[in-house]
């Protein structure tokens, strides 16, 4: 009875370690599941921009100047920065999902701890690539602005507009990251690690020692000995 009750009390032990993990693990792919809604639709954007911008005709093409098609060419590798960008934030994050998902259910006792490692270590691409689409899009909206209109004095306007509204987002985005980053020594894992013998032993890891009787070993070292 008491070998049962032992044994039942290492696997609470790992069973709880395991749902800590598990809900990092799910915590993780929140932010790749949040990435791929933002980059659908900005993929959805620029491919609707790309085809809904209109050409200049065989009859416009002479009159359009210089400036214009530059402005025009400089939409194009814009739009296509911020689709590839954003399809690449897509096809990774699901990727990832389903193959984190995967080696933490069927690999072995350490796979979920591997699936949060290799997950938190690639966001990093994952969110520069949903802020290149980010900043793409606002260079192709700039683009197309100044393709529309014929006025320099808007143009201007409208650039500075542009520009000033990027850097605001730019500035945002790092102030608040900033103000919800965790400090290396604050950071609280799925991690369930207790102190023996000077070492730290990870709980999903244990193993029960061999039974022996320890009541004989405290004895002998009081001198007492059984009659």
């Amino acid at each position: 009875m008491l070998a049962a009750n032992r044994d039942q009390l290492v696997a609470s032990l790992q069973a709880g370690a395991q749902d800590l993990r598990w809900k990092e693990l799910d915590s993780v792919m929140a932010r790749y599941t949040g990435m791929i809604g933002v980059a659908s639709l900005a993929a959805g954007f620029a491919f609707s921009a790309m085809v809904e911008l209109d050409m200049p005709s065989s009859d416009e093409y002479a009159d359009a100047s210089s400036a214009q098609w530059h402005w025009i060419y400089a939409f194009y590798m814009f739009i296509t920065v911020s689709l590839v960008s954003s399809l690449y934030v897509v096809s990774f994050s699901a990727t990832a999902i389903a193959a984190g998902s995967r080696l933490a259910l069927q690999g072995d006792d350490r796979s979920t701890t591997r699936a949060v490692a290799v997950l938190l270590q690639n966001f990093r691409s994952v969110f520069i690539g949903s802020f290149v689409s980010m900043l793409a899009i606002i260079g192709a909206a700039m683009c197309i602005v100044w393709i529309k209109l014929e006025d320099y004095y808007l143009e201007a306007i409208s650039g500075g507009m542009f520009v000033v509204g990027g850097i605001f987002i730019v500035y945002s985005l790092h102030r608040l990251r900033a103000k919800l980053a965790i400090r290396s020594e604050e950071m609280v894992t799925g991690a369930v690690n207790v102190g023996s013998g000077g070492k730290m032993v990870d709980l999903t890891q244990v193993a029960l020692a061999g039974r022996q009787d320890d009541r004989a070993s405290m004895l002998d070292a009081r001198g007492v000995h059984n009659v």
